[in-house]
């Protein structure tokens, strides 16, 4: 599991996608405190000093990968330093496309503007076009799911969702309190973190 995790971590960082790696985070970290707590639950010490070398592990991975000392992530760590500092491209673009996105929901709250609109501004939004970001951003869409819900289905559409995330997280939550042993918590992470971690990424 170690190698393939490893295996897995590799290939994120070579595909450079900021987003992939934080959704990566997000569920390892994830998956690491709610193990600790079932290990707390079940008074496991075995499997809380695991958690705890898991972390730590992961911890010195990150601060290895966004030191750059290895050269094949310096490419990588300077994509994640260019985003928290402000330098991308794509950032601005992303605020533009939010930005229109959140005028787009203001002008119809209730219902939206209909499924798969948010790529074809262009043809309908005056706004569009005074914009100096509006010859790049073209049919990118809006590069965040909430904004995507809320400008396409309205607040409907968001109360859907959420509603739907909302019986997710019950469910799971019931489940942890259930799972007696191992196998059947394991299970239950192995469905649920996924769940979660793509719960998070809605917001981002």
């Amino acid at each position: 599991l170690v190698a393939l995790a490893a295996v897995m971590g590799l290939g994120i960082i070579a595909s450079q996608t900021r987003e992939a790696m934080v959704h990566t985070g997000i569920g390892v970290f994830l998956s690491c405190g709610l193990v600790w707590w079932w290990a707390r639950r079940m008074r496991s010490s075995i499997i809380k000093r695991r958690v705890v070398a898991l972390t730590l592990g992961s911890i010195l991975a990150i601060l290895i990968f966004l030191s750059g000392s290895i050269s094949s992530f310096e490419a990588p760590a300077n994509r994640v330093f260019q985003a928290v500092e402000g330098r991308s491209n794509t950032i601005f673009i992303r605020l533009f496309l939010w930005k229109t996105g959140i005028h787009v929901f203001l002008d119809s709250p209730v219902r939206g503007i209909g499924l798969g609109q948010n790529s074809e501004w262009d043809k309908f939004l005056p706004l569009w076009r005074f914009d100096p970001m509006a010859p790049v951003s073209r049919g990118l869409g809006v590069h965040n799911d909430l904004i995507t819900y809320a400008a396409e289905t309205g607040l409907l559409g968001l109360a859907a969702i959420f509603w739907f995330f909302a019986r997710v997280v019950k469910v799971g939550w019931q489940g942890c309190h259930w799972a007696k042993d191992r196998t059947s918590f394991h299970l239950l992470l192995s469905v649920w973190v996924p769940c979660l971690a793509a719960f998070a990424r809605f917001f981002f």
